[in-house]
């Protein structure tokens, strides 16, 4: 339905880019309801799918991509069954590093294991979207050098840029978009809440309540933290 395609999926002049990621299965001959119900059969049982398409090349036309049991179309004779998995949810690591009093938010494990960061794991926080999916907003990801602190907005005037490497107000450089989440409640969302220390200077996130005490906006709560509100709403751990 509406997962979406990986990183550079279908964007050559003359034909589908396939270094993109997403699995390759078999290729079939022909264009038959039996091909297409074979292919889809195979793409289902592939581990992780969420969803499957056909999809062909047409000379100079670029991509087209079907659902249908018969592909459609003039010299469709090549196809392939394609896996993707895009609309999957992922975990929003949590760590804590106790030297820097730095609380780190990230969908990538490896990302703590393969640079600076040597925190310590606190758990899944919750569960966020990688891509954007209709209704979301980018969560964005800041960090603050001097005073060791991440810091993680949807609303890019807080800091005043997106783009990554630049500099922004408070001395806080983009680092990009952690995930996608959603500016508002809806069924099977949970809320986000953002608390602040200034002592140790950290921002703070979770899902729970309990961890800080309240969630009223400017209210202190446990260990110092004040509360910032609700920054955006997501899916539970």
């Amino acid at each position: 339905g509406n997962c979406v395609k990986e990183p550079g999926f279908c964007v050559q002049p003359n034909g589908c880019d396939q270094n993109s990621g997403v699995i390759k299965m078999n290729s079939f001959e022909g264009n038959t309801q039996q091909r297409q119900q074979e292919c889809l059969k195979k793409c289902l049982a592939h581990p992780g799918a969420t969803g499957c398409e056909v999809i062909w090349h047409q000379s100079n036309r670029g991509c087209y991509i079907h659902t249908q049991s018969v592909a459609r179309g003039n010299n469709a004779a090549r196809h392939s069954c394609w896996v993707f998995s895009k609309c999957k949810q992922a975990p929003l690591y949590r760590f804590w590093n106790r030297r820097l009093g730095d609380h780190f938010y990230t969908t990538n494990y490896n990302e703590i294991w393969n640079g600076k960061r040597g925190s310590g794991f606190k758990g899944i926080q919750c569960r966020v979207l990688k891509h954007h999916q209709d209704g979301t907003i980018p969560l964005y990801r800041y960090w603050r050098r001097y005073w060791s602190d991440h810091f993680y907005t949807t609303n890019i005037r807080e800091i005043g840029t997106a783009r990554r490497g630049q500099r922004g107000r408070y001395g806080y450089v983009s680092e990009g978009i952690t995930a996608y989440c959603y500016p508002s409640s809806r069924q099977g969302l949970i809320p986000l809440y953002r608390y602040w220390k200034a002592s140790i200077v950290d921002h703070f996130y979770t899902t729970n309540i309990r961890e800080i005490g309240t969630s009223v906006r400017g209210k202190y709560g446990h260990h110092g933290y004040k509360s910032e509100g609700i920054v955006c709403y997501v899916f539970p751990a």
